[in-house]
């Protein structure tokens, strides 16, 4: 599928690796790093909760991964952090307005707005555009999770 989408007007490529979550491999990272070549960025979707992991999806061509505030609480400024180092960027999962200020504060720019709960499983309807009005203009947002 990925060799496909390198043809499309697409603006990044997210890869979940996560085997029981998302049916993904590590090796699927790497596949799909060589079919888009450098045409559109790629974003390494996993339970991401040491730096290790940051060094890893970057060597295998990432050019972002996904961290979730939820799970990732106080070591969020640690995994920001990595990223830098790793020469990636973290996207940070938010859901609620203590997240979105945590995530901030940490350090993000670029927030990923979620309308599902981590820590419950439970998808929240619109619970993204709540979020809208807390985000500076100069701050990157993506949608996520059940819109529908």
């Amino acid at each position: 599928v990925v060799s496909d989408v390198k043809d499309w007007p697409v603006d990044a490529v997210g890869v979940s690796l996560d085997p029981e979550m998302w049916g993904g491999v590590d090796g699927d990272l790497v596949a799909a790093s060589k079919a888009l070549n450098n045409s559109a960025p790629l974003l390494a979707k996993d339970l991401i909760v040491h730096p290790i992991q940051v060094a890893l999806a970057a060597e295998s061509g990432a050019d972002a991964v996904w961290l979730s505030s939820t799970i990732l609480g106080g070591a969020l400024p640690d995994l920001l952090d990595a990223c830098t180092v790793a020469g990636v960027e973290g996207c940070v999962e938010v859901h609620t307005p203590n997240e979105v200020q945590f995530a901030l504060e940490a350090g993000a720019t670029l927030l990923i707005c979620s309308d599902r709960d981590r820590a419950t499983g439970v998808l929240h309807r619109h619970q993204c555009l709540g979020l809208k009005g807390l985000i500076p203009p100069n701050i990157v947002a993506l949608a996520a999770g059940g819109l529908g």
